[in-house]
């Protein structure tokens, strides 16, 4: 993401470090992975989400226009914050 800051739309699939620490590898730092995009407007494909991660994506929450966390593994009252911060969101699932 990084490397592509032109980025639209991204789906994420999973998100979370069990796969990384199973291989030893470090933890990427998706806040700055996140802040890099000033382009995306669409974010979907949460199918496994850490609530803690949640955080990591608030560099986007201001430009984002669809949001598509239907498929996460978080409570109402987790989510409640973040589209409070999705000021330009038209699509939520």
């Amino acid at each position: 993401m990084i490397r592509a800051p032109q980025l639209t739309h991204l789906g994420t699939g999973s998100f979370n470090t069990s796969e990384i620490v199973a291989h030893g590898e470090q933890e990427p730092d998706y806040f700055s992975a996140f802040a890099a995009c000033k382009s995306l407007i669409c974010l979907s494909g949460f199918k496994e989400i850490i609530p803690k991660y949640l955080s990591a994506i608030y560099p986007v929450y201001g430009i984002l226009t669809s949001l598509n966390l239907s498929c996460a593994n978080i409570s109402e009252e987790q989510f409640k914050p973040v589209v409070r911060q999705c000021h330009k969101l038209q699509t939520f699932w």
